[in-house]
């Protein structure tokens, strides 16, 4: 018996390693592929194509922009199970790098005059409450713009959840924010949250007069010929959008159907487009506001829309729906001096699409990478390949990043099925312990044993709880709903060890009192029996 289950826990572990071995790839391949090409562009679609075998990327497509021109547009791979061909033309889900869309919309209404950046939300939502009535009054629109709010990036992940299609979704989905307690003061402190971009969706809607998604299709995807750029889900799909593939147990599955969606998210990552049409918005951002004649924003506007305005750390800062900062990768040596280039970007990061955008203001370069998957394991990953891409096309080679991931992350799908299974083996020793002592309760141990017995264990399941809720839940800026949403199958095995450990722990609680107590009775009527007699019937003191 002992030697069946061995052997089907080794079994289980191998194959589980064989599904999490795949992630981390060998770089040779790539390297040897570009050796073999001269030019930035061709190693550019050897590298890609490269990294999305290793990564196991279906679909993804590209445009690098350079000047007020596309230097370059390609798509690679399928946009769904039935393999349709990859198009630049193919929408897909821009998740986070939605949020530049929310800034320009709002910095558009600040130029007409119709909002001041300084002044306080409550001015344009009257209803808007957070659980600290101080903060409510000053919260401004530049702290939204700015993510310097107090509002987290963990009750912004929450909001992600909602999948109400309403007319008044995003507006009923802020009015909750009168029971979300912000994490700092207004201006205090930099924090990422979902939250400060669907307020300014809010903000444009009343000011308008107009749905957030009127106000994007008219006054940015139209004024910049997007005509296969969209603000909602069905007219996406409507127009030969991308599947989204998700890695369930390294197995990609079309999660299009699956992923959270609702229409409040739309101003924080709900707008949809293509490579095509974002390299329009490109040149849009790196030639103050300007595409083919057709002007989105003043020069001072998109500007300050690139502007750090709040400090992260000593080189990044974070604008209007823009990461600054710089890429040592770029930096040039000259006789006295060492020249980093100071790049804009954001990235968008969705249960089944990856996206980044990287800008260089000073050489009027541009890039925008769209992938039909994603990987929470891995998240990085998916990024740090728009980066190389970026670097090939500067004529430097490749850097083949690590994953930024801690290795628990990275392996979290090996981890906790390893947990899960150890403490399934746990639990399966101790019950087959207590079947043998329900049966010859003579040979329950001493209370003092029993004791280590319950509390080693029970010391083990605890941890195991303290450390899932209390370190691995918040360092992922989420809760178990939205793991489960966001990656179900990482979710449903961290469900599966907190269930084990909570329950097995009650379970094993409960039956180590009930063997304590029968070693107990048997303790007592021993003592009560004349010396040298016997007990009677002692394996009837624990009952089955």
């Amino acid at each position: 018996m002992k030697t069946n289950f061995i052997d089907r826990l080794a079994a289980v572990l191998i194959l589980l390693v064989l599904i999490v071995l795949p992630i981390g790839g060998s770089y040779r391949s790539a390297r040897a592929a570009l050796d073999r090409h001269g030019g930035p562009l061709e190693a550019i679609d050897a590298y890609i194509q490269d990294q999305m075998k290793r990564l196991h990327i279906p679909g993804a497509a590209l445009a690098i922009v350079q000047g007020d021109q596309v230097a370059y547009l390609r798509a690679y791979g399928v946009a769904d199970s039935a393999g349709r061909a990859m198009s630049p033309q193919t929408p897909f889900m821009l998740a986070s790098v939605s949020k530049s869309f929310t800034a320009l919309a709002t910095m558009q209404l600040v130029e007409e005059g119709r909002v001041n950046l300084d002044d306080p939300v409550q001015k344009y939502l009257d209803w808007f409450h957070v659980a600290d009535e101080q903060a409510s009054a000053q919260i401004t629109v530049r702290q939204l713009l700015n993510q310097t709010s107090g509002l987290t990036e963990t009750d912004g992940n929450r909001f992600n959840l909602d999948a109400s299609l309403a007319d008044d979704a995003l507006v009923a989905q802020m009015k909750r924010l009168k029971s979300v307690k912000p994490g700092h003061l207004p201006g205090e402190a930099f924090e990422y949250s979902n939250l400060n971009y669907g307020l300014l969706g809010a903000i444009v809607e009343r000011v308008s007069g107009q749905p957030f998604e009127t106000y994007i299709q008219k006054n940015v995807f139209d004024r910049l010929n997007m005509t296969h750029s969209y603000t909602s889900l069905s007219e996406a799909q409507a127009g030969g959008m991308t599947a989204g593939f998700y890695p369930f147990f390294g197995i990609q599955v079309d999660y299009t159907r699956s992923m959270p969606y609702g229409r409040a998210l739309t101003p924080w990552a709900g707008l949809f487009s293509s490579a095509e049409d974002m390299a329009h918005y490109l040149i849009a951002q790196l030639n103050d506001g300007v595409y083919s004649g057709n002007s989105v924003l003043s020069p001072a506007g998109m500007a300050a829309l690139h502007e750090p305005g709040a400090k992260i750390d000593r080189w990044y800062g974070y604008g209007m729906g823009w990461w600054v900062g710089p890429f040592f990768d770029l930096a040039s040596k000259g006789t006295s001096s060492f020249t980093v280039p100071i790049l804009l970007y954001h990235e968008g990061s969705w249960a089944n699409f990856r996206t980044i955008v990287i800008l260089d203001p000073q050489k009027k370069t541009g890039l925008v990478l769209l992938m039909n998957t994603n990987d929470p394991a891995i998240d990085s990953s998916y990024g740090l390949v728009g980066w190389d891409v970026f670097s090939i096309y500067a004529g430097n080679e490749p850097s083949y990043y690590p994953p930024g991931e801690d290795f628990i992350r990275q392996h979290s799908r090996l981890v906790f099925a390893v947990v899960a299974l150890l403490l399934l083996a746990s639990l399966g020793g101790f019950f087959r312990k207590l079947r043998s002592w329900s049966r010859q309760t003579s040979a329950i141990p001493r209370r003092w044993k029993l004791l280590g017995y319950l509390l080693i264990p029970l010391a083990v399941d605890g941890f195991i709880v303290w450390f899932l809720l209390a370190v691995e839940l918040p360092l992922a800026k989420a809760t178990l709903a939205v793991l489960l949403r966001m990656a179900p199958d990482i979710g449903l095995l961290t469900l599966v060890v907190l269930l084990l450990a909570i329950i097995g722990g009650a379970a094993r609680t409960v039956w180590m009192l009930r063997a304590f107590l029968a070693r107990r009775r048997l303790e007592r009527r021993s003592q009560a029996q004349p010396e040298g007699a016997l007990v009677e019937n002692p394996d009837q003191v624990m009952p089955e």
